[in-house]
Formats: structure tokens, sequence, C-alpha cells
């Protein structure tokens, strides 16, 4: 399923520096408050016809920043470019018609389609929003959009409520199709199906990228899963990413001991083989930290059985090999 990597010329997305932060309460009786750094100087860029998956532990902050590359939240700090066009500080109304091109699809396909429309409503609705086609084509870009993703064109009078969990994914990615995306963001997307239907979308998504050359941000905690879909892979931890590169060589050469960590925990002996984290012998130890209250230096440093003083006094800053296998560690880059 997994195609070539495009050329480094068509870069769709491209982020340098990107930050948020949220004030919370010190306590729960909301007593105080300090800021949470969820996403903390992330660098990355995307091309056309490639697909980036993030990867990491529930907090890692991976959700956090797709939203932030799509403008659901506003950044705190950060350059976010589509096409080589900053778009971070635009406000809404300027952004509007670069929407079209930075679409999402929804974890759970039982809550992100609106049960109240018919599938031909819930497909026409970007369509007419965008201006893509005049009225009278519209019927027919639903069903051109119903045949990309394998549904028959008479199912546009059906409800939500009337499909199956694989069926209504479907659906979802065709409603981000619609608009004629240049990058979509995938949020979990076949976490809430079978493994059957999970193989479908996963290959109907495959083809998808084939045959139209879209980007993908593809987020998600199944590393199965990603070794199938990606062509780079980022692994994030506490709001950074601590590893990133080619998904063959990230699995079968990790270099970040949480990265390490990550494919031991995975339930299938000959990836853990392959990975190499059997006989490093790095496991994950404790809880991930606070994110309102990080360690010092290296975010990374009291789970890890490689830790050394350096690393609780400085942060290690992400550095590529010439191999484009970049990792943030003072142990590994040294």
């Amino acid at each position: 399923m997994l195609q070539d990597a495009p050329s480094p010329a068509e870069t769709v997305l491209d982020v340098a520096g990107l930050a948020k932060s949220f004030t919370v309460a010190r306590s729960w009786l909301g007593r105080g408050r300090k800021s949470l750094r969820a996403v903390d100087g992330v660098d990355f860029s995307i091309r056309r016809g490639e697909t980036l998956s993030l990867v990491g532990e529930s907090g890692s902050g991976k959700s956090t920043l797709a939203r932030l590359c799509l403008k659901l939240i506003e950044p705190t700090a950060g350059r976010i470019q589509l096409f080589g066009r900053s778009i971070e500080s635009l406000p809404p109304r300027a952004m509007r018609p670069l929407r079209r091109n930075l679409q999402m699809v929804f974890q759970d396909p039982f809550a992100s389609l609106n049960p109240r429309l018919t599938v031909g409503q819930i497909l026409g609705e970007p369509i007419r929003n965008f201006r893509i086609a005049p009225e009278a084509d519209i019927a027919a870009r639903v069903e051109a959009l119903l045949a990309r993703v394998g549904l028959p064109a008479d199912v546009v009078s059906r409800r939500a409520h009337e499909f199956s969990g694989g069926q209504r994914q479907r659906i979802g990615i065709a409603r981000a199709l619609a608009p004629e995306p240049q990058l979509i963001v995938l949020d979990e997307p076949v976490s809430a199906l079978d493994v059957s239907v999970q193989a479908q979308v996963l290959n109907l998504l495959g083809d998808l990228q084939a045959q139209a050359g879209y980007a993908y941000l593809f987020v998600s905690h199944d590393l199965a899963v990603v070794r199938h879909i990606s062509h780079r892979v980022a692994v994030m931890y506490l709001g950074r990413i601590v590893e990133i590169g080619p998904v063959e060589r990230l699995f079968s050469a990790p270099r970040h001991p949480y990265t390490e960590a990550l494919l031991a925990a995975v339930p299938d002996p000959a990836t853990r083989h392959r990975a190499g984290t059997r006989r490093r012998g790095t496991g994950l130890r404790g809880e991930i930290p606070s994110p309102i209250d990080p360690p010092s230096g290296c975010a990374f440093r009291t789970r890890c059985p490689l830790a050394t003083e350096r690393c609780a006094r400085e942060r290690p800053a992400l550095m590529a090999g010439k191999d484009g296998h970049a990792v943030a560690c003072h142990v590994r880059q040294d």
C-alpha cells in the first residue's frame, strides 16, 4: 500500500518552533494558576503524497499538535506555513478560503457525523460552503465521492445511524475529500473500528493518496498501523518531538530510549526483535510526568535507564544525522 516518498520540493505544510500553552488551575479547588505547555517547540514538514505519523503515549501532545496545524486552536508561538504562506496569525476571515486545503478525519465515526442529516446533505455541505461546484452539479459530485470511498450511490438518502462503523468512517473520509484538500489530518481514524475493518480503511487511505497525492498527518498510538501507512514517523513525549525519521529506519534502528521502549511494548516478538529493543532491554518505567511540572533538562530522564547528570541540566536539541533520522538525546547523539 505504501507509495514511494514524494519529491522534497513539494512541501505542503511546514511548522517551526510551534508551541501551545494553556493556563490551568494548580489544584482541583481552582487555587492558583499555572501554564501547561502542551506543545513545546515542534519542527517538521509534510510533502505532497507523504504520510507523517505522530506517535506517543496519551498526553504527549499529538492531538493538540494536529489541531494547531489545522488552526482549530491558535498557537502560542511558532510558524505554520501552508505552501510557503504563513497562516499562524491569519484572522478567521482570511483563513476561510484556505480551509478547503486543510481537512480532518476524526477518531469516532459514530460521533463525528450529524445524525440529523442524510449522507447527501453531509457530503453536499462542504461543496456548497467552499463553492466547489454549482448547485446543479452537487448531486453528481456527491455520487463521485461515494464511489471513491467504495459506497454505492443509493446511500445518499440514508442517515448515519443506518451504517456500520467502517461505512461511517468511509463517509467521514468522503466528507474530508469533498473540498479537494491538500492536507488531511487523521486523528486515530481506525482505533474505534474492528481489526478487519481497520485494514479496509487503511488500504482505502493508501489508494486515495496514490491517486491524488494527498499529504496525511496521521495521529495514532497503534504502532502496527503506523508502520503500515507511514513514510516518516515522529515520536512525541511531553509536547516535544524526541525522534523523527523514515518509518523502516525508525522501526529497525530506533535511536531514542523512549522509542525503543514504545517498540518493546508492542505485543509482537517479531516486531520487538526487528526493532532491537529486546537486545537493548529498555522498558518503560513509571508514569509520564505532569506537563504542568515537567522535569528539568530532558523530560524523559525520570524514566530513562540511560540518563546522566547532563540530562538533568540540559534539554537535548533534536539533531538530524546524514540519513534524515533525527533524535533528541544526549547519550545517542554523542
